[in-house]
C-alpha cells in the first residue's frame, strides 16, 4: 500500500509538473507574440492613412506629359514597300511641378526628340510646353508652361531617407492619370548605374518596392511629408517581361536641385570633360592586343581633338589604370570618379601603355553642347 501511495504521488508530482511548464511556456508565446493589423499601421488624428495626406499634398503638382513625334517614313516609301505613317508616334510619361510660375521637372527620355509636347494638370487644364533645357547624363529636363499660381511640390532632401522609410510613387503609368502606389526605400544606390540598357550617370539612386511602370517616368517619388525626394526613371524586369517587379529606381532629388539653375540659365549643365570615348578592357581585347590577363582598367577608343586627354597625350589604345586616388577596374569606375569633378578641377590619371605605366596630369575642360545628346 505505502508502495503504491509512493508511485502515485510521482505520478501526481510529474502530471503537475508537466501542466505547469506547459502553462508557462504558453504564457512565454503569448508575450513573444507580435500581432501585425491595420490598426498597428501609423494613422493620423481622423484615423486615415499616413499615405492619404502625403498624397493630397503631393499629387495636384504631378502632371501628365503626352508627346508627339515626327513621321517615320518617307514621303514615297511607298515605292519601296513602307507603310506610311498615318498618325505620328506619341509616348506617355509624367512630370512635376516645381515652381507656381509653371516650372516642370522630367526624365528627359521622356521628351527626347518630340515634336510637341503636352502638360495636364489633375484638374483637367492641358498646356503646351517648352523645353527650358535638359541634361543626358543625368536625364533630367525642365519644362516650361505658361501660367501662374500652379500647384507645385516641395522639394524636400532624399539624403535624409534610410532603408525602410515609405515613400510615394505619383504618376501616369499606361496612361492611367495621377495612380499612387506606395512601398519602401529598398536601397540607396551609387550611381552610375545600368538599367534599361542605358547609363544613369547620376550620383545617387533610390531604389524601391512601390510599383513602378511605364508611364511612371518623370514622375513624382515622395516622402510622407509630402516632399519630392526623387524622380522615378526606370525599372529592373526580367527578359521579355515588362512590368513590375518590384525593383523600381528613382533620382535623388538631392543629385538634381543644384542642376536646376543651370538649365533655367543655359539650358544645359556644365559638365567637367576629359575628352575621350572608352570601355571596359575586356579578356578578348587583352589577347588581339597582346596585354597581360592581370592589367585591368578602361580602354580608350578615341580622344577628341583640343580635348584635356589629348593635351596631355593620351592616345587610342591607352588603358587608364588609375584616376587619382581610384584604381579602375571597369569604365564604370571613370564615370564614377567624373562624377565628383567640376570644371577646371586637376585630374591625375596612370595609363598602361606597352607594358610601362605612365603618370598624367590634366586640368578638365567643359563638356561641349554638341556631346550633350
Amino acid at each position: 500500500m505505502r508502495k503504491y501511495l509512493l508511485v502515485l504521488s510521482y505520478l501526481l508530482s510529474f502530471l503537475f509538473g508537466f501542466v505547469l511548464c506547459f502553462y508557462l511556456y504558453t504564457k512565454m508565446g503569448e508575450k513573444q507574440t507580435i500581432t501585425i493589423s491595420p490598426a498597428s499601421i501609423p494613422i493620423r488624428v481622423k484615423g486615415e492613412s499616413p499615405f492619404v495626406a502625403a498624397v493630397e499634398k503631393a499629387g495636384a503638382a504631378v502632371v501628365n506629359i503626352d508627346t508627339t513625334y515626327g513621321v517615320s517614313s518617307s514621303p514615297l516609301g511607298f515605292l519601296f514597300g513602307e507603310e506610311p505613317d498615318i498618325i505620328p508616334p506619341a509616348g506617355k510619361g509624367s512630370g512635376v511641378i516645381i515652381t507656381p510660375d509653371g516650372l516642370v521637372l522630367t526624365n528627359y527620355h521622356v521628351i527626347r526628340n518630340a515634336r510637341s509636347i503636352k502638360v495636364t494638370l489633375i484638374d483637367g487644364r492641358s498646356f503646351n510646353a517648352s523645353v527650358v533645357g535638359f541634361d543626358l547624363q543625368t536625364d533630367i529636363a525642365l519644362l516650361r508652361i505658361k501660367g501662374k499660381d500652379f500647384p507645385y511640390l516641395q522639394i524636400g532632401r532624399s539624403s535624409d531617407l534610410k532603408v525602410g522609410d515609405w515613400v510615394i510613387a505619383i504618376g501616369n503609368p499606361f496612361g492611367l492619370s495621377n495612380t499612387a502606389t506606395v512601398g519602401i526605400v529598398s536601397a540607396v544606390r551609387k550611381g552610375p548605374f545600368t538599367v534599361e540598357g542605358k547609363v544613369l550617370a547620376t550620383s545617387t539612386l533610390i531604389q524601391t518596392d512601390a510599383a513602378i511602370n511605364k508611364g511612371n517616368s518623370g514622375g513624382a517619388l515622395v516622402n510622407l511629408a509630402g516632399e519630392l525626394v526623387g524622380i522615378c526613371t526606370a525599372i529592373l524586369t526580367p527578359p521579355l517581361q515588362e512590368g513590375n517587379v518590384g525593383i523600381g529606381f528613382a533620382i535623388a532629388v538631392d543629385a538634381i536641385k543644384d542642376l536646376i539653375p543651370q538649365l533655367k540659365e543655359k539650358g544645359r549643365v556644365s559638365h567637367a570633360w576629359f575628352g575621350i570615348r572608352y570601355r571596359t578592357l575586356d579578356n578578348y581585347t587583352k589577347n588581339i592586343m597582346n596585354i597581360p590577363s592581370e592589367v585591368k582598367g578602361a580602354l580608350v577608343e578615341q580622344v577628341f581633338s583640343g580635348s584635356p586627354a589629348e593635351r596631355v597625350g593620351v592616345r587610342p589604345g591607352d588603358i587608364i589604370v588609375r584616376m587619382d586616388d581610384r584604381e579602375v577596374k571597369t569604365a564604370d569606375d571613370v564615370i564614377i570618379v567624373m562624377l565628383k569633378k567640376k570644371v577646371g578641377d586637376p585630374l591625375e590619371i596612370k595609363i598602361w601603355r606597352e607594358g610601362k605605366e605612365i603618370s598624367l596630369n590634366a586640368k578638365l575642360g567643359e563638356q561641349p553642347p554638341s556631346l550633350g545628346d
